[in-house]
């Protein structure tokens, strides 16, 4: 539902078969509001996929129902503190300093530079 911007509450609460209300009460009664959920399923994925690399910038904001990559960068910095470019670099350099043996195959997939890649090295 997230890519096509349908993920409202009132479409939600129709799959469940229960009027919007029940479901914000119910919600509610749990400690959630349904934006809150949205935002966390939009957080993790996001970060799941900047991480992996895992599509552009611009893929991945679409994929998470945001209208365009401003929104979405805007976002991902309230979520970790920095930018989806400045964050996958973060992600690259834990994971060469692992010694992970499958770093370097996620690293070439989410189009970070290396020296492996650029051919430098």
């Amino acid at each position: 539902m997230l890519p096509y911007g349908n993920m409202t509450i009132d479409r939600v609460a129709g799959l469940l078969r229960m009027s919007t209300r029940t479901l914000q009460r119910r919600l509610s009664d749990w400690g959630f509001s349904f934006e809150e959920i949205v935002d966390d399923v939009r957080r993790v994925e996001a970060i799941r996929r900047v991480t992996t690399g895992d599509g552009t910038a611009i893929e991945i904001a679409f994929m998470l129902g945001y209208s365009d990559q401003a929104h979405f960068s805007r976002a991902f910095r309230r979520w970790t503190g920095l930018s989806p470019r400045k964050y996958a670099a973060r992600a690259y350099a834990s994971l060469r300093g692992s010694g992970a043996p499958h770093s370097r195959a996620l690293l070439d997939r989410a189009g970070v530079e290396t020296p492996l890649r650029s051919g430098s090295g």
